[in-house]
């Protein structure tokens, strides 16, 4: 475990925690008081923490100052400025897409339903299933040092593109177009915050890709050949993160 996520991580804080975190901590990781964890928060502070005492099924952590081996890895901060777009695939594939995109350190994941989606589940099981993505990015995010992103509730395209920041720049990632190099000779003005949008199986539709032209994105292709809907996602992420890295500051 790189770091347990709480919910702060300022110097002084004393946490309560209970249930499954007490089970996790005690059972699985076998503390004892006097131990010392590296802890995090959403915000990304770090810091280490000492469990100060574990009865009545709670464990109590007191929050020491900040540790520079807990800071954010260079790769995460590569990646600090990134959203994944990502049209929702079939099977368990978004899973394994959000456990990915936290690994590599993505600000937010943002789940589209695309017209080539296969299923519309109702709104109560889009609930369960976001809670269900929260739950394997906290994962990802302990064992990798990550923050875990804001993962939105899955929407039509058309409705995620609307209400969308218009700032920043825009990739749709789409087999054939232009690579992304072809951007770095001239970038957009604002080029940060950066959109990575990936389709699902089958890609986006003509119309789909007219609405992401009109709200700006620039259609952007990857060296590799066709790739399944999770491959495409890591590539596209770290292709991204390295253009926007290589950025002049």
């Amino acid at each position: 475990m790189r770091q347990f996520l709480v919910t702060e991580a300022h110097p002084g804080a004393v946490l309560e925690l209970a249930g499954p975190d007490h089970h996790y901590l005690v059972r699985v990781l076998r503390l004892r008081a006097g131990d010392v964890i590296p802890v995090a928060d959403a915000a990304g502070h770090r810091a280490r923490a000492t469990v100060t005492a574990i009865a009545d099924g709670r464990v109590r952590l007191l929050v020491a100052g900040g540790d520079a081996a807990c800071g954010t890895s260079a790769a995460g901060a590569a990646a600090a400025t990134l959203t994944l777009v990502q049209a929702l695939p079939k099977g368990a594939l978004m899973d394994r897409i959000v456990r990915q995109a936290t690994e590599l350190g993505v600000s937010g994941i943002a789940p589209v339903v695309a017209e080539r989606t296969q299923g519309r589940p109702d709104p109560a099981a889009q609930r369960r299933r976001r809670e269900r993505w929260q739950r394997i990015a906290r994962q990802a995010a302990q064992q990798s040092g990550s923050t875990p992103p804001v993962i939105g509730l899955p929407v039509p395209l058309q409705r995620y593109l609307e209400d969308a920041p218009a700032d920043g720049l825009g990739l749709l990632f789409e087999p054939g177009a232009a690579p992304l190099a072809a951007l770095a000779a001239h970038p957009p003005d604002g080029a940060v915050p950066v959109r990575c949008a990936v389709g699902p199986e089958g890609g986006y539709s003509p119309a789909e890709v007219a609405l992401f032209r009109a709200r700006g994105y620039h259609p952007v292709g990857l060296a590799a050949g066709l790739l399944r809907v999770d491959t495409a996602a890591v590539a596209a992420l770290t292709a991204a993160a390295q253009f926007v890295a290589a950025r002049p500051s």
